[in-house]
């Protein structure tokens, strides 16, 4: 697969693993498709709040071929913390029958990426409770699978919080100069 230079490309797939009430896995339950091209349209270039640095380069979306069929492709051009995110969340609600999320990511070079999910409304001083992951990626096929529901503070989607609003995905320093 090539990609257009001066770029860093990740390849995302997520599904939601849904734990029946024993605690064996009942079904996956897919989180995005990305089967029609038009489903990339939802996912946009994120300023996150805490990256203070101007003129930030943002990620470009396409719909890309994976293992688990279609995925998002992101591009990045630089930047320290360059995201694309989506408030399309096809699966409603808080989550609380989800334990685990799943994701297949493609990178062309070792990197870290990062998931962030929102719920619920902002607090009266705009701080909006977030869940966040950040995964150290060796070049080539990353399968990750990560806890939502074990941890503190930040390390869980706690239902109490909301219904999920926002998913973001986000990569820390790519370099320019990488092609896939």
């Amino acid at each position: 697969m090539s990609f257009h230079s001066f770029t860093q490309s990740i390849v995302a797939a997520c599904s939601l693993l849904l734990l029946g009430s024993s605690g064996v896995m009942a079904q996956d339950t897919v989180l995005f498709s990305f089967d029609k091209p038009a489903s990339v349209q939802d996912w946009v270039p994120v300023r996150l709040p805490e990256v203070f640095a101007k003129n930030q380069p943002t990620g470009k979306a396409e719909v890309a071929s994976a293992k688990s069929g279609k995925g998002l492709k992101i591009r990045f051009d630089g930047g320290d913390w360059p995201a694309i995110g989506t408030t399309n969340i096809p699966v409603k609600g808080n989550w609380k029958s989800f334990q685990t999320l799943k994701a297949e990511l493609t990178v062309d070079r070792p990197g870290v990426a990062y998931f962030r999910i929102c719920q619920g409304k902002p607090d009266d001083k705009g701080k909006q409770p977030c869940w966040e992951k950040t995964m150290i990626l060796a070049a080539g096929r990353n399968d990750v699978t990560l806890m939502i529901r074990h941890g503190l503070s930040m390390g869980v989607i706690d239902p109490g919080r909301g219904d999920i609003t926002s998913f973001i995905i986000g990569m820390y320093q790519p370099e320019k100069g990488q092609i896939g």
